[in-house]
């Protein structure tokens, strides 16, 4: 999202640009980007690191920072104010870097536990997929909405939703060596110490067996 004046990502060479985090998810779509256009994400633009959306957004209307990336339905509403939306981050990093995270201790002691949530984020994950209706009425009360804006947002989640809850293996890489290069990451481990996929896969088995 940019300020009214710029309609174009080349256009945003030499200027300011909030992030929650660079190296977040909304960070790295950023750069992918930017990368897409031709700009160098590294070198052409200057990240301001501002956590929440909405104060994001308050920078934004203040004119302290030129463009900002900006999760549903923030996107949507300021598009209603005037703010150009430039592009659909999206379409450059495809998958979405979040999810649910579990300690080694907690897998070994409570797996059961474990395995619980994952069925239920699987089974909400295909119903929402499955469920339009239903989805959109939930973003409509979750975030008062209305039903307009309320299903533009399911249909901008939908690009994004992970189809069986997993990462590939490159997104994981590439994610995970961008930030090793981070100031202060002193550990050397390797992704296999951070992801494994398995009790999630034992978890839709169940799932697809009670389907």
């Amino acid at each position: 999202m940019s300020q009214p004046n710029l309609k174009s990502i080349p256009e945003l060479k030499g200027k300011k640009i909030a992030v929650a985090l660079p190296s977040d998810t909304g960070g790295l779509a950023t750069k992918a980007t930017l990368k897409a256009f031709g700009l160098d994400p590294d070198k052409d633009v200057t990240y301001i690191a501002i956590g929440a959306a909405s104060t994001r957004l308050a920078a934004m209307e203040a004119r302290s920072i030129e463009a900002t990336i900006m999760p549903v339905p923030w996107n949507i509403r300021m598009k209603q104010s005037g703010f150009n939306e430039l592009a659909f981050a999206g379409n450059y990093l495809k998958e979405p870097l979040t999810g649910f995270s579990a300690s080694v201790e907690k897998l070994e002691k409570n797996p059961q536990q474990v395995r619980k949530v994952l069925r239920g984020f699987l089974r909400s994950m295909k119903s929402f997929r499955q469920d339009k209706r239903d989805a959109v009425e939930f973003i409509a009360r979750r975030f008062r909405l209305d039903g307009t804006v309320a299903e533009e947002s399911y249909k901008i989640v939908l690009q994004s939703l992970s189809e069986d809850g997993t990462i590939n293996q490159a997104s994981l890489q590439e994610f995970f060596d961008s930030v090793r290069k981070e100031p202060g990451v002193k550990k050397q481990i390797t992704l296999a110490d951070l992801v494994d996929f398995r009790i999630l896969r034992e978890a839709a088995k169940d799932v697809d067996g009670k389907s």
